[in-house]
């Protein structure tokens, strides 16, 4: 591999710190409105050699999938999406609950779907250099990480009573970037990191238990190459993420191979191995590269480059490996989710980001059905789309977007509510 490509492959990892959920926030972008989503093309990922990205389920799935049904999908049928005319609101109900929101410019907001009211519940101030917000899986906690020239510290709170509680101080490390990630409801990750364009490595990683709110692991780096495999000791698919601790600069840290995996368990508990997992069913390597879990964690959604037809189609496996089968939308691309899940509540649909004559857009899918029953194309500043959530009765999708926050019923694809969009990103909708 040449320098090159080296460099070339390195940058495309900044893209996904960037981008995904665990994204990177630095003292020079946080007014940069360009910079707070990056939704790059799928070719993007894909180089001349490289074979991360699977063109199929890997063989770990035949072989477990013995007593269950693999739906298969014939390669004819096109999912088609319903009309996508956007009516003005009617007579639907109006849903309540708060939308919470990660402001650049106010800090931690709560904002009431009803009446548009807006409280901030951790103001910014001037001190903050860094900050990142992140909610547990099952939407019970918020964690969220300050760094100040003076300190550096970890809050969690209950989402419902608000009581943050310091859960860890950082030691001294001088950081201008960043990722905190929920990799599980039981476990998080922060991993504070130095941001000198075009790269971004890590200066420490932690890995806390969030029931004992104890640092369970520490490392070099964490997540950089994480991924879903099987686990020999539950059989269920597990996260693996790499210790990665032979490096001395950005190229090395690249190359280097893991030293260890921490092994997190969706039973609540972790494990370490130096040993490789035997299959992968997805890893994190790129901005493209990502997975979402339902909200029950027993499902999982992932997307696989298909070479043949150079392109990304979307698998869902259950957590289990008792089946797994492919999203036949053509049109599919990639999730783009890591602080909020894809799926509906009830698991019914998954969001996605695929194309919409020509431009990115939000696709929703029944997953049973297989049909196409929403796109964002024709909402109001589409082609700006900052987030998507979903009300917890799975009728409703808040779509965030640089200008307005709309409040959408799928079942006939209507906006019931548009509140204007405060800076950031969303992060949840609690009833």
């Amino acid at each position: 591999m040449n320098l090159r490509i080296k460099l070339l492959l390195i940058h495309i990892f900044l893209l996904w710190v960037v981008g995904c959920g665990p994204s990177l926030v630095t003292e020079e972008n946080t007014d940069d409105r360009s910079s707070e989503i990056v939704l790059a093309t799928p070719a993007a990922s894909v180089e001349d050699g490289d074979t991360s990205l699977s063109t199929s389920l890997p063989p770990l799935l035949p072989t477990v999938l013995t007593t269950a049904t693999v739906v298969s999908i014939s390669p004819t049928v096109t999912a088609q999406a319903i009309s996508t005319d956007v009516p003005v609101t009617t007579d639907t109900v109006v849903p309540g609950g708060t939308l919470w929101i990660d402001s650049f410019d106010a800090g931690l907001l709560s904002v009431s779907v009803e009446t548009g009211e807006i409280k901030q519940v951790v103001p910014k101030t001037s001190a903050w250099v860094l900050t990142r917000f992140a909610v547990s899986p099952d939407k019970q906690r918020m964690a969220y990480w300050i760094h100040t020239t003076e300190k550096s510290e970890l809050w969690v709170s209950d989402l419902v009573d608000w009581m943050p509680e310091l859960i860890f101080t950082v030691p001294d490390l001088d950081p201008n970037a960043g990722t905190l990630w929920w990799i599980s409801n039981e476990y998080l990750s922060l991993e504070p990191g130095s941001y000198t364009p075009p790269f971004y490595l890590p200066l420490h990683a932690y890995i806390i238990n969030m029931n004992s709110k104890q640092v369970e692991m520490e490392s070099r780096s964490f997540n950089f190459g994480c991924l879903l495999a099987r686990s020999p000791q539950t059989d269920e698919i597990a996260t693996w993420c790499p210790a990665r601790e032979n490096w001395n600069d950005a190229e090395s840290f690249w190359r280097a191979d893991p030293s260890y995996y921490v092994v997190i368990e969706e039973e609540g508990f972790l494990w370490t191995t130096e040993d490789p997992p035997q299959e992968k069913l997805a890893e994190l390597k790129t901005n493209q590269d990502n997975w979402g879990w339902s909200s029950d964690r027993q499902k999982v959604a992932f997307p696989l480059y298909d070479e043949l037809d150079q392109s990304v189609l979307l698998h869902v496996v259950e957590r289990r490996l008792t089946s797994a089968f492919r999203l036949n939308d053509p049109a599919s691309w990639y999730l783009y989710f890591r602080d909020t899940s894809p799926w509906s509540a009830d698991a019914r649909y998954l969001a996605y980001i695929g194309d919409c004559s020509g431009q990115e857009c939000y696709r929703i899918i029944d997953v049973e059905s297989q049909e196409v029953v929403w796109t964002s194309q024709n909402v109001p500043d589409a082609q700006h789309l900052r987030g998507l959530v979903w009300s917890d009765d799975s009728e409703y999708v808040s779509l965030f977007t640089d200008k307005e926050v709309f409040v959408i019923y799928l079942h006939n694809n209507e906006i019931v509510k548009q509140l204007p969009a405060p800076s950031g990103h969303i992060l949840t909708w609690l009833p």
